[in-house]
């Protein structure tokens, strides 16, 4: 099966060799911990090989967004009541229009001719804002196009902010899950579920102006 990179220095090799195509995996943590370099990461190695890229972002304005030629889905702007444009989410509580925006941004990017990325930062929202269920069959169908397609997806969440039922069920649905954390003044980064052999070991990284390494 086919991998894509993702993008962090020492990571690739503790996941066989990168993120499984096609895949959905789930990168999770408390606020501050490092969840959405990870994912910035994963996009900015994506552009570099010139390879299509989405980029559902919930925390910022469109205009802020420093991932240059990534399709973006903004997620933020119906916090300020402005719709931005074609792939704006308003409200963020239709999960059916986000869906569809979805393929329409995978046509829009031609991912079936060459393997594509997306992000989606943060799952999170959608389930502090709609009811788990609509959460939960909305990651089904996300993994039942993803599987259609040529495409890796990474679902960003934030750890403690849910009921554990719900942290569970999501880690269920998806095909690997990447947990970070900070402890001690210390980043750490365990591999709880991969489609691979792997270890359940913690390893610290750090981020730096080289982006995000482990130490192995």
């Amino acid at each position: 099966m086919p991998v894509l990179s993702s993008g962090v220095i020492g990571l690739d090799s503790l996941i066989g060799g990168g993120f499984l195509v096609p895949g959905v995996f789930l990168i999770e943590g408390a606020p501050g911990t490092g969840k959405t370099s990870l994912a910035k990461a994963f996009l900015t190695k994506g552009i570099k090989n010139n390879e299509p890229c989405i980029y559902a972002e919930g925390y910022a304005p469109p205009s802020s967004i420093d991932i240059e030629n990534a399709l973006v889905i903004d997620c933020f702007s119906w916090r300020v009541k402005r719709p931005t444009g074609k792939y704006t989410l308003y409200p963020v509580t239709d999960l059916n229009a986000f869906f569809q925006m979805i393929k329409s941004a995978a046509d829009e990017t031609n991912i079936d001719s060459k393997t594509g990325r997306m992000v989606i930062d943060s799952i999170s929202d959608f389930v502090l804002y709609t009811d788990e269920r609509s959460v939960f069959r909305f990651t089904q169908l996300l993994v039942g196009f993803v599987k259609q397609r040529s495409l890796c997806a990474l679902l960003v969440m934030e750890s403690g902010v849910h009921p554990k039922e719900v942290e569970s069920t999501l880690e269920y649905l998806v095909d690997g899950v990447i947990h970070l954390a900070v402890e001690k003044g210390k980043r750490w980064l365990k591999i709880k579920k991969m489609p691979v052999p792997h270890s359940l070991k913690r390893f610290e990284f750090n981020i730096g102006k080289r982006g995000m390494y482990i130490s192995v």
